[in-house]
């Protein structure tokens, strides 16, 4: 038969660690190792790990034991650390020039054409850079003049 005070105990038979943290100790101390995404003398703290702006370009959004990120508009990866190529799929036509911004591009357009992709036809010949008597002839993206009998250059 036991005796007063005479049986140990471990005060981790307690379970005194939450969210499956692991409890270590004997009968006079304990200390819980946390899981990832707990803290604390318990493991009852969340951490945020939003604390350290792991989306470079985006929204962090804290969870248990991790985090999501919502990336800015033009911004990719888990991390959203890449930056979107518009010009990737040569959006510019009639040999426009693509430029990449930041969730967008801008098309530089040749002569003889104009619109978001280049795509419009300009006429050349309006207003007519000819002089007076002179007749304008549009060739896609330059022109001549036409001089009028007794006249050239």
């Amino acid at each position: 038969m036991l005796k007063a005070c005479e049986e140990e105990v471990n005060l981790c038979d307690r379970k005194p660690c939450l969210n499956n943290g692991t409890c270590r100790g004997n009968q006079t101390t304990y200390w819980c190792e946390c899981p990832p995404g707990y803290s604390g003398r318990h493991c009852d703290a969340n951490v945020n790990e939003c604390l350290s702006s792991p989306c470079v370009h985006g929204v962090c959004e804290d969870g248990l034991s991790g985090y999501k990120c919502y990336c800015l508009p033009g911004y990719g990866g888990d991390h959203c650390e890449f930056e979107y190529d518009e010009c990737d799929s040569s959006p510019c036509i009639n040999g426009g020039a693509c430029e990449d911004l930041v969730a967008g591009y801008r098309c530089h357009c040749g002569p003889g054409y104009q619109g978001r992709r280049c795509q419009v036809k300009v006429d050349l010949c309006q207003p007519n850079p000819c002089p007076p008597p002179a007749h304008c002839v549009d060739k896609g993206n330059n022109y001549s003049c036409i001089c009028h009998p007794g006249y050239n250059g």
